[in-house]
């Protein structure tokens, strides 16, 4: 039958979806082929630049937003502290 593995065709067969999680599953737990091939596998150096700039862009972007963020969230525990302690407040009252 034509797309069975190991026909005069040579096609390779096609496998189930579970078929292939239980592979890679497999693939996983072999814990001295994975550190090989994650050994053999290293990043290559655009690769680590790109992240890096990445990374820089990231801590910037915080670096400028998070005070802003910081005084927001202040000014919003303080509007609930007030409700909380002091509702008469909100209404105009003292």
């Amino acid at each position: 039958m034509p797309g069975e593995s190991g026909t005069a065709t040579g096609t390779i067969a096609r496998r189930l979806p579970g078929d292939r999680v239980e592979e890679a599953l497999q693939q996983r737990a072999d814990l001295q082929g994975e550190l090989a091939r994650g050994h053999a596998e290293q990043p290559s150096r655009r690769s680590l630049v790109r992240t890096l700039v990445w990374l820089a862009i990231t801590g910037v972007s915080l670096y400028l937003v998070a005070p802003t963020l910081l005084d927001t969230a202040r000014l919003v525990a303080a509007v609930l502290h007030r409700r909380r302690y002091a509702p008469h407040a909100e209404a105009g009252v003292g």
